[in-house]
């Protein structure tokens, strides 16, 4: 789950689908809340690739609100409750990228440089 934005820069989402697919990570597909794709649109690629298991994840810094309210409540407009309402079965990972320590690495890293330049 992105975040999303009318605003062009919206584009780099799928830039980024592109280069973790090309990578290998062919089972990533992103939707936003308020930009395009939504999850609704992407549904229907869920289902041609068979899946029947789905991790949704927040690709934001921290999970807030989306992450808990519109990604994983049991509200009828969350991902999770549409999801399962598709038949598929959904776990929601409530952790914001901040939180891994992978990507901490890289912000701190990216951090230094913008210090030290």
């Amino acid at each position: 789950m992105a975040h999303g934005t009318a605003h062009q820069a919206n584009a780099c989402y799928f830039q980024l689908q592109t280069v973790a697919q090309n990578m290998g990570a062919t089972n990533v597909h992103i939707a936003t809340v308020e930009g395009y794709p939504t999850i609704e649109e992407i549904v229907p690629l869920l289902k041609r690739n068979n899946y029947t298991i789905l991790n949704l994840i927040p690709f934001m810094l921290v999970c807030g609100d989306h992450g808990r309210n519109d990604m994983a409540s049991d509200e009828e407009d969350s991902w999770k409750s549409i999801l399962e309402g598709e038949g598929f079965k959904v776990n929601c990972i409530l952790k914001g990228l901040g939180e891994i320590k992978g990507f901490q690495q890289l912000y701190v890293k990216l951090l230094e440089k913008i210090i030290n330049n």
